[in-house]
């Protein structure tokens, strides 16, 4: 798949964030972890949710979903509890600037020290 994906704890209780470089939309997707997926996926569709795709974790299946105001979510179940001892304190890319390969190709170019068109004595 190629994505670049870090996790970041915020404190020692705190929410799991995942950063990633794979998803075409920029807008934020809150993942959830449910004790029952099809009780969950039955639920928030009656409330007016409509379901995205269907997918799988390391964790469990996952589905997502657009909320009627258009916030992205996705919840999975947790199904495979030991894959989570697989990703503690693991690097897989160096650290520093990444990379967009989705950019404007031609920004390298425009970023470049141009020369100076002042005329000097």
């Amino acid at each position: 798949m190629g994505a670049r994906v870090a996790m970041l704890e915020l404190g020692s209780s705190g929410p799991r964030v995942l950063l990633t470089d794979h998803l075409e939309d920029t807008r934020t997707v809150l993942i959830y972890r449910v004790e029952d997926l099809d009780k969950t996926k039955k639920e928030l569709h009656s409330r007016g949710w409509k379901r995205g795709r269907s997918l799988d974790i390391p964790h469990g299946p996952c589905i997502s979903f657009a909320t009627p105001g258009g916030q992205r979510v996705a919840v999975y179940q947790l199904t495979r509890p030991e894959v989570a001892k697989h990703f503690v304190g693991r690097m897989d890319f160096p650290i520093g600037p990444a990379i967009d390969k989705r950019a404007d190709k031609g920004a390298a170019a425009r970023s470049r020290p141009r020369k100076s068109r002042l005329r000097t004595r």
